[in-house]
């Protein structure tokens, strides 16, 4: 084989390896994997191969939604102590509404919402790897009306601890 026999066969390898990349990442993991199996020349071995390599990068961000969940988890404990400290009464700050015990608090619960967000970001990553992009899309589309539409459900009767879980739109999109 000429040099230049190597060069096409090697650009027609990245060819269709770019190709299979922007398949995987357009219409999520799975779909695409049927895709390229049905429309590319792929062995039993290497179709297998890219399945494992598919839940080997998934792997990937379950750990660090497990990591997360362990971080969300001790912040929330933090937040508890936090409160818990507040619940002694302490005479001297009686008048003042910003103390040790109240600015602890505030602290703690701004890094529990900031665990918060990370995991939901670790959510929208995987929703988009298994079912698709656009259903990740609703997802944080949907996002700002569910919450406002939750925090309207909220403020009329002063009820800022009452759950409506309908609010959220949980479509999956089916190409």
């Amino acid at each position: 084989m000429t040099l230049n026999q190597h060069k096409t066969v090697w650009q027609n390898r990245k060819s269709r390896k770019d190709d299979a990349n922007r398949i995987l990442v357009t219409n999520g993991y799975f779909a695409s994997l049927h895709k390229i199996l049905q429309e590319y020349d792929v062995s039993k071995e290497l179709g297998a191969k890219i399945k494992v390599m598919l839940f080997k990068h998934l792997m990937g961000k379950i750990n660090e939604a497990k990591k997360e969940l362990a971080r969300l988890n001790a912040s929330i404990q933090r937040v508890e102590a936090a409160c818990s400290a507040g619940t002694v009464p302490s005479p001297a700050e009686g008048l003042k509404a910003f103390t040790p015990a109240v600015n602890r608090l505030l602290e703690e619960v701004r890094t529990f919402d900031g665990w918060v967000i990370s995991l939901l970001e670790s959510d929208i990553s995987l929703v988009a790897m298994t079912e698709n992009p656009e259903t990740a899309g609703i997802r944080v589309n949907g996002l700002q009306k569910s919450f406002a539409a939750l925090w309207n459900l909220r403020i009329p009767g002063l009820t800022p601890l009452q759950g409506y879980p309908d609010v959220f739109d949980m479509s999956i999109f089916v190409p």
